[in-house]
């Protein structure tokens, strides 16, 4: 899966400076028509890198959740969620007798 999307985002970089006239200008390269080829390849390799992440954020749905609930969600909830005061002070119990002294 990994090496398809990559593949096809590879594909969608290099025909999209294949087409871009500005970038072959850069380049030295004068082309008088782009070809319908590349603007072809272009459109195919970006229809498959599409669909290609879809299928790799549905395969990795559980990681996803799971760290934006850790990283994101959490500390939010955490920032509007106000702590309870630790105290260290402890009971002593006092007789009624020894109040009066």
């Amino acid at each position: 899966m990994d090496l398809l999307f990559f593949v096809a985002m590879t594909g969608v970089m290099f025909s999209g400076l294949m087409i871009s006239k500005d970038v072959l200008a850069t380049l030295g390269i004068q082309l008088t028509e782009v070809s319908r080829n590349w603007k072809s390849i272009h459109s195919l390799t970006s229809d498959a890198s599409l669909i290609l992440l879809g299928i790799h954020f549905a395969l990795h749905w559980k990681w996803i959740f799971t760290n934006l609930n850790r990283y994101v969600v959490s500390p939010i909830v955490n920032l509007f969620s106000r702590p309870v005061p630790q105290t260290d002070l402890v009971a002593q119990p006092v007789r009624i007798d020894d109040r009066n002294q």
